[in-house]
């Protein structure tokens, strides 16, 4: 299972659903502004919640628990919003029974 490096918590399936802070994002370990590359072992999976957290500052044991604490609140919702996400991740393209609603794959 693929987790955040900044948290260590997991990437759960219903944040890409929701556009949620939880979302996968690539962090810059050495930061763009701090000389920084765009190479793929410069990159690490983060939460976008603690990826703009961190912004570029240096990942420290006091930054990585800061990001828990923020990546922890946003896994608490409420059980009806968890089922929507879960009843969408079922459908791709159109939802004929949540019109409102486009679904992408």
């Amino acid at each position: 299972m693929i987790t955040c490096h900044l948290c260590s918590l997991p990437f759960p399936a219903w944040a890409n659903v929701q556009n949620h802070a939880l979302q996968r994002s690539q962090d810059h370990f050495i930061p763009r502004s701090r000389g920084g590359i765009g190479l793929p072992f410069n990159k690490l999976p983060a939460h976008i919640a603690c990826n703009t957290f961190r912004g570029n500052r240096p990942v420290t044991a006091a930054l990585r628990k800061r990001c828990r604490r923020i990546a922890k609140k946003q896994f608490r919702l409420a059980p009806e919003q968890v089922l929507a996400a879960l009843h969408h991740l079922a459908h791709v393209g159109w939802c004929w029974h949540c019109p409102t609603v486009a679904i992408t794959s």
